[in-house]
């Protein structure tokens, strides 16, 4: 279990989850992080060099996807939504199964598609092609759409 780990200081004081400082120590333990909360479904995030920005929306699948999503731009500082960063991201996502919902999340990125597709992430194709085609695309796990 993550609490045994050792955390990192930026960490002790602050108002973040217990979910996600698993997630940051497995992934990010010398990030320091900045979490707020706003009342809306959606979670937003930035990166900087060493720090995360995270605003945390009520929805916890979403907040668990910003937040990997932003481990992975501090995982690839460089590589900002190139081919590396979705390759990054969605693995990360795909190990704390959240990759059909990352696939969705990111649709409107044709290069996160086509690693999303060649990765063989849950539903990639189906959901890509229907995107691609101006369908209304569902993630499976959740039930949202987007068109």
């Amino acid at each position: 279990m993550c609490a045994s780990r050792k955390r990192n200081d930026s960490m002790k004081e602050s108002k973040i989850p217990s979910w996600a400082r698993c997630l940051l120590v497995e992934h990010a333990p010398s990030i320091s992080v900045v979490w707020s909360k706003q009342k809306t479904f959606y979670s937003r995030g930035k990166c900087s060099r060493t720090r995360l920005l995270i605003t945390a929306g009520y929805d916890k699948k979403d907040a668990t996807y910003v937040l990997l999503h932003e481990i992975s731009h501090a995982l690839t500082p460089t590589l900002h939504h190139r081919t590396e960063f979705w390759e990054t991201c969605f693995n990360l996502c795909r190990k704390h199964r959240l990759s059909s919902y990352a696939v969705w999340r990111s649709l409107q990125s044709s290069t996160a598609r086509k690693v999303a597709v060649r990765l063989k992430l849950d539903q990639a194709s189906y959901m890509c092609r229907t995107w691609e085609a101006g369908g209304l695309v569902t993630d499976p796990a959740s039930g949202l759409s987007r068109r």
